[in-house]
């Protein structure tokens, strides 16, 4: 499993990270943001998320060189 926070501040962000998530069908992506858990696969579920807050990316399997890749414009750094 591998978790990282990612912030999404827009539906065009949204939209973005929602066709990346779809080339990993073979993975499972969660978002999770307070209590709510959601498939990455989805736009609904991503749009209905808390887009002013960061979300925690969760993944079924540890990440490929090219997902992060992907994935690193929405990713967080602390």
């Amino acid at each position: 499993m591998f978790t990282k926070e990612i912030l999404i501040s827009n539906p065009e962000e949204a939209k973005k990270f929602v066709d990346i998530a779809n080339k990993y069908q073979d993975m499972t992506i969660n978002l999770k943001n307070g209590d709510y858990l959601i498939d990455g696969h989805s736009i609904m579920g991503l749009l209905s998320l808390d887009l002013t807050q960061t979300t925690e990316l969760v993944t079924d399997k540890e990440p490929t060189e090219e997902f992060m890749k992907d994935m690193a414009q929405f990713m967080v750094e602390k």
